[in-house]
């Protein structure tokens, strides 16, 4: 009503067109990068334009980038969120920045002593395209669009889950009974449904609402139910194993949280562990179900020497000798299969030859971003699990915004679980996600996010 009455007068036509411009140049940024994260698994699909090598995904992330950098410079006219104050009020912000600047450092010192095409590619695509498109975009979203892109996310990956489980109709298996389809490995299908369960998870969980009512109860129970069947048919054990203790986690600080609140109210604290144990439980026997009967069970259970843990094994150890060779500059993105296979002649023969990465989230960091890297990404993390902290301390309220910061801590710390035995980060889809988890973190514990309007959940 503001535009339109302020168009009718003479006086405020200007004031109402920058008005109107303002809102129109955030709205298209928003849309832009909100298509981008609904879209990530297109990065499968690859060109070539004028000899250079990119995906579908690269020029999504592009064009995000373009339009948060048109909608932060409207956006300043009205002061309403400028990029020189987000990162002043809170020193544990400045950690994070300074952390991913040294990670930054790192990989290009590693970069520049190891140059390789691969590497470069690796550098845009993993590196400066998720970081930008995620860090500008953070500067002017409202929280309810950032509400909005976890629904899209937890969508993208159902509508991922049901063409996976339209493969497995198909008989679409690997050679050893594990589901893949519509991605390269069965561990990468994992990875990719791991966060559905975990925020389907926390919203079915703080839903008011009766489960069987509520359209959107009844969404989040067909993504948590769907993504769980895909995940049991990749018998990726590390991503069970990471998404219970993510969602551990989480619930330990839920409880936390309450009992904090209802402390100060002085009321009785209520049951809240009960569905804890449930979950758990419930974990646990479907795990023991899904693989009592797999090839891949019987294998590690009787020690099968050429199992996959004995094959990780062997990659770490050979990945642990390579970085103590080049423990300050490391190897260099994307060089480590060439590193691996160079190094062969200091073992037995490989059960493993194909290994782009090396299993293991912070042995990936180190090889190829160096010491400086390694740390930076060790910095990062530091300054996450510092913010989680503050955020209990400063939220008076158990509201949509706790449940936000639950999310958020849960799928980072589950994704570090994984990473123990698997490489979460080091893949075009993964490294988005990973720096929207970073920053939607980071701003979630911000005075201004904390004390926003508290809905309930």
């Amino acid at each position: 009503m503001f535009i339109i009455k302020t168009l009718q007068t003479g006086t405020n036509k200007e004031v109402a067109f920058k008005t109107f411009s303002i809102f129109n140049a955030r709205y298209i940024g928003n849309i832009c990068f909100t298509i981008t994260v609904a879209l990530l698994p297109l990065y499968m699909i690859r060109f070539s334009m004028f000899g250079f090598k990119s995906n579908v995904l690269d020029i999504l992330l592009i064009i995000s980038i373009i339009a948060s950098l048109i909608a932060i410079k409207s956006d300043m006219q009205t002061n309403r969120r400028p990029i020189r104050k987000i990162w002043k009020s809170n020193p544990f912000q400045k950690t994070l920045l300074i952390g991913s600047l040294m990670l930054f450092v790192g990989l290009l010192f590693s970069f520049a002593a190891y140059t390789s095409l691969s590497g470069a590619g690796i550098i845009k695509s993993w590196f400066i395209l998720p970081f930008f498109s995620v860090f500008l975009w953070i500067q002017y979203a409202s929280k309810k669009e950032m509400f909005s892109v976890i629904y899209i996310i937890l969508l993208s990956i159902t509508v991922t889950a049901t063409v996976s489980i339209w493969y497995w109709l198909q008989g679409s298996l690997t050679f050893d009974g594990r589901l893949a389809t519509p991605y390269l490995s069965p561990n990468h299908l994992a990875m990719a449904m791991s966060p559905a369960i975990i925020i389907g998870w926390f919203f079915l969980r703080n839903s008011e609402k009766t489960l069987l009512v509520s359209i959107k109860n009844l969404f989040l129970l067909t993504a948590i139910l769907s993504s769980a069947f895909v995940l049991y048919t990749t018998y990726s054990y590390g991503a069970w194993i990471g998404c219970s203790i993510g969602i551990l986690v989480g619930e330990l600080f839920l409880a936390i949280k309450k009992i904090q609140i209802h402390s100060r109210s002085q009321k009785k604290v209520p049951t809240i562990f009960l569905p804890i144990l449930l979950f758990f439980f419930l974990v646990i026997s479907l795990s023991i179900i899904s693989i009592v009967n797999t090839e891949k069970f019987h294998s590690l259970v009787f020690k099968d020497e050429r199992s996959s843990l004995s094959s990780r094994f062997m990659i770490w150890r050979s990945a642990w000798n390579i970085g103590k060779d080049h423990w300050f500059l490391g190897i260099g993105p994307g060089n480590f299969q060439e590193q691996y296979l160079a190094y062969q002649k200091f073992y037995p023969p490989y059960l493993e030859w194909a290994v782009p990465q090396p299993h293991n989230i912070f042995l990936a960091f180190w090889l190829q971003t160096g010491l400086i890297g390694v740390i930076g990404f060790l910095i990062v993390l530091y300054s996450i699990y510092l913010l989680s902290k503050e955020a209990v301390q400063k939220q008076t309220a158990y509201n949509k915004n706790t449940i936000f910061i639950t999310i958020i801590l849960s799928i980072i710390t589950a994704s570090l679980a994984h990473g123990i035995i698997d490489t979460t980060y080091w893949k075009n889809d993964l490294s988005v996600l990973w720096w929207l988890w970073i920053f939607l973190f980071a701003y979630s514990s911000e005075k201004d996010a904390v004390h926003e309007k508290n809905e309930s959940i």
